[in-house]
This record gives C-alpha cells, structure tokens and sequence, in this order.
C-alpha cells in the first residue's frame, strides 16, 4: 500500500535558510519499514536525514538515514529534528543505535545544545599515509600535531593541515578513504587548519565520508566535538566554547560552537541553530 510520507525540511547550524546543512526529518516514523526508511532517505538525498520514533528508554528515538545506509548518530540531523520536536514537545533525551543523549533547548535564543559521549583517544596515524589519500604532501600537514581517530559517539580522524590553503586544496581519493575507513574503524577524515576565513572562528574544517555514501558533509556536529574535545586533550587551553566553520567551498556555510568541560558527566557538547525552510512529500 502507497503511503505520502510528509518530511520537514531544515538547514542545521544556521539561521540563514541559504545556508547550512540540510536534513529531512520524518515524525511518527514507527510505522515506516527499514527499507521505507531507505527509499526516503535516497529520494531526499541529503548527508542524512532523522526518522523520530517513541521510545520507552527516552523522550524519543532517532534513526538516521544517509542515502547509502543507516548511521548510528547524526549530529546535524539531530539538531534538525530538535527544532521540530521543540514546538511540540520537551525533547531532553533520545535514543539512538550509538546509546542515549541528552538534549536542551534555550527558547529565548533558539540555540539547541547536544551533549555528546565521553570522548575516546584512538590510533596515531602517519601523515604519509594520509596525504595520498587528500591528494596533498605531507608538507602540507602539519606535523606538530597527530593525526588521530577521535571519538564522541563516532569515530572520526583528525588531520591537522598547515594552513586554510593546503585545506582547501584538498583533492580527496574517495575510494581509497573508504577502504582506510573500513581497515581502521574511524567513520569520516576531518582535516581541519586553526586558519580560519572568520576571525571568531577557531578552526576551519572539511569532512570526508564516503563509506556512508556521503563524499564531503557541508557541517558535521560530532565531528567538530570531536575535535574540540581533541584540541583540549593536547594543548589543554581553556578557549572552550570554540567555533568551528565548515561547508565554505560547498556554499552551505554553517559553524557549530563546542564545549569541552572537565566535567565527566558532561565533557563534550556541540551547539547550534537550525531554521525549518519548508515540507515535501513523498510517495512510498
């Protein structure tokens, strides 16, 4: 049986609805198969998009969707799906396949505050390695700093560039970037510089995800708390929240700002915005 299946469009980690980093968010997706779930996700074909269901852990579940595959956790989305649910409902927890996260909503600014897992320290990776791989020189990486998967809920490698040039220049070998993600477990690069085009920002970034069937995300949310919670674990400044700017060459600019606390309970937290931009419906 055909059902039309209304999906809320957003744009995260902006208040310009030219801007950001777009998702689709389904409500009252407990009735959607998988495979429904699937077909929609590759009808919008955005990075990802959230299906929100009950849950009986949490205030709700979100299962995230990229046009290849189910992810387990999406900041972006997650942030889109917040700033529907906030008119509707008080969403302080959700459930997802990477556990439980809490979530808070300041009415007055709008800004949306995702608390991310505890974060973990994995494996140094050799620029050499690596530089092949972004189609760069191992010169244009700095080596003053390791390249590292880091993770605060997905795991992710940081790779530190020497400059917004050489981070701009970056010509990425998607296939053998899917192959280093499979032998190694971290699920995206993210080659960052502290040169920045904003003079408020900290870091500039790029991420590149292709075992997800996403090429480059515009604004990656758990990435940039896994790279401030990186940031910290090295130099140990006490800059926090710090401003990452992303998605500038794909032309949806977007910035997330990143709390890293010494707090265990609460050490890592992205903030943002989102703007609701319109509706579609699609046949299923």
């Amino acid at each position: 049986m055909h059902m039309k299946i209304k999906i809320i469009l957003v744009k995260a980690f902006t208040n310009d609805s030219n801007a950001g980093n777009p998702a689709g968010v389904i409500l009252n997706a407990d009735h959607l198969t998988v495979d429904q779930m699937h077909y929609i996700a590759r009808g919008l074909n955005f990075s990802e998009s959230v299906f929100v269901l009950k849950s009986d852990k949490t205030d709700c579940r979100m299962r995230y969707f990229s046009p290849t595959k189910e992810v387990d956790y999406c900041a972006h989305a997650t942030l889109a799906g917040a700033t529907v649910l906030r008119t509707m409902m008080a969403v302080e927890t959700h459930e997802t396949n990477a556990g439980v996260f809490k979530i808070a909503v300041d009415k007055q600014s709008d800004l949306i505050t995702l608390w991310q897992q505890a974060p973990t320290f994995g494996a140094l990776i050799e620029s050499a390695e690596l530089a092949p791989l972004l189609g760069v020189t191992t010169h244009d990486i700095n080596p003053n700093m390791p390249c590292q998967i880091v993770s605060t809920g997905v795991p992710k490698l940081m790779i530190p560039m020497q400059s917004l040039q050489s981070l701009q220049a970056i010509q990425p070998d998607f296939e053998g970037i899917k192959q280093f993600c499979v032998s190694t477990g971290a699920r995206g690069f993210y080659p960052f510089s502290t040169e920045t085009i904003f003079q408020d920002s900290h870091f500039h970034a790029r991420q590149f995800n292709p075992l997800a069937g996403i090429d480059e995300d515009p604004i990656t949310g758990i990435a940039a708390g896994a790279l401030g919670a990186y940031w910290m674990h090295h130099h140990h400044d006490n800059v926090t929240p710090y401003i990452v700017e992303q998605g500038y060459n794909m032309g949806k600019f977007g910035k997330v700002y990143v709390t890293v606390s010494a707090n265990a309970e609460q050490p890592v937290m992205i903030h943002g915005q989102s703007v609701i931009v319109g509706e579609t419906i699609l046949d299923v």
